[in-house]
């Protein structure tokens, strides 16, 4: 059975109401409206529009909307078809390994209007 790299893929506004969690699949959010304080297992940050974050799989985290309305799109990928195709090995530490400091948030601030575009594709697909 062909395993499919995108297990989920949304776009959503709207409060965040859920505790602490993970997820078997890796997730990036991408900000698009508001603002969320997010913790994921020891690290705290703040995330606003533009603000891609990364979350590896099996990492506890929360979320919790400091700024309304939130508005956000999400994809979880699958481990085990990132590692059979993804062949940059660069491009795969971004989504699993976690060392001393590492940062879970990219801002896009600037690119925001392309980077939802490429989401709209991707929910279209």
């Amino acid at each position: 059975m062909k395993q499919r790299l995108i297990t989920a893929i949304s776009h959503k506004t709207g409060e965040y109401k859920d505790g602490i969690h993970f997820h078997n699949g890796y997730e990036i959010i991408f900000v698009t409206r508001g603002e969320i304080a997010v913790t994921v297992d020891d690290a705290s940050f703040t995330a606003t529009a533009g603000t891609m974050i990364f979350i590896s799989n099996l990492e506890q985290h929360t979320i919790r909307v400091t700024k309304a309305p939130y508005e956000r799109y999400f994809l979880n990928l699958s481990p085990l078809a990132c590692d059979k195709k993804l062949a940059d090995a660069e491009l795969i530490e971004l989504l699993r390994c976690r060392p001393d400091g590492f940062k879970h948030t990219v801002c896009f601030e600037e690119d925001a209007s392309f980077i939802v575009s490429l989401w709209e594709a991707l929910l279209k697909e």
